[in-house]
């Protein structure tokens, strides 16, 4: 586990609530290697999964592959390079999506995305530091066919988890309400999305 160098824990944590969570073995790996390389290094592994192409293992590969993220960072190996590749691919995504603006009801603020790309984990995470008084919720409407996968964040105090496991809708194909007290999200087909946002008080004012 040690190869590992950085630890998936920390980067999943990096990936979800940002560079200032609240996790001690956060600040000890910054302290070791560098706060700009583990920044630059979360957000290249995380890329190839993120793509339209979903290559997750090209990630892991690369940790494996590199001693420490500055490595990895400056590499000009197979996997150094098609992380690059994969993270122009997401940045552009990315860009389109900040494009949308959020809507609101009650507690919650949602953002419509349609992109092949997973992006709506990082347009949320966004607006979840914008936002800190809301449940910021990014729904992509064009990354699975046939379905809707959304990204919930909130910021302390605040439970995104709980907040979506008190929605009850119809029973029916896929899920959500899965994670962690400020990071959930799910996958649904668009009839049992718009019954969830209809919960939510989007009554009318549906993606």
């Amino acid at each position: 586990m040690s190869r590992i160098w950085i630890g998936l824990g920390v980067i999943g944590t990096l990936s979800d609530l940002g560079e200032k969570a609240p996790w001690e073995q956060i600040a000890l790996t910054k302290k070791k290697y560098g706060a700009k390389w583990l920044k630059e290094a979360t957000a290249l592994v995380n890329a190839p999964r993120r793509s339209a192409s979903f290559e997750a293992g090209l990630g892991a590969l690369a940790l494996l592959e590199h001693q420490n993220p500055k490595d990895l960072c400056e590499s000009e190996s197979e996997s150094g390079l098609a992380l690059r590749e994969a993270r122009k691919e997401v940045a552009a995504a990315l860009e389109e999506g900040k494009k949308a603006a959020p809507k609101f009801a009650g507690p919650v603020a949602l953002i419509g995305v349609d992109s092949p790309c997973q992006i709506h984990p990082l347009i949320a995470q966004i607006w979840r530091t914008r936002l800190p008084k809301y449940i910021v919720i990014c729904a992509n409407s064009g990354y699975l066919p046939n379905r809707v996968n959304f990204s919930a964040r909130s910021g302390a105090g605040i439970n995104a988890l709980e907040f979506l496991r008190s929605m009850e809708i119809s029973p029916g194909e896929g899920d959500f309400g899965h994670g962690h007290d400020q990071a959930s999200g799910g996958s649904l087909p668009p009839e049992r999305w718009n019954e969830l946002l209809g919960k939510m008080g989007f009554v009318g004012n549906r993606e």
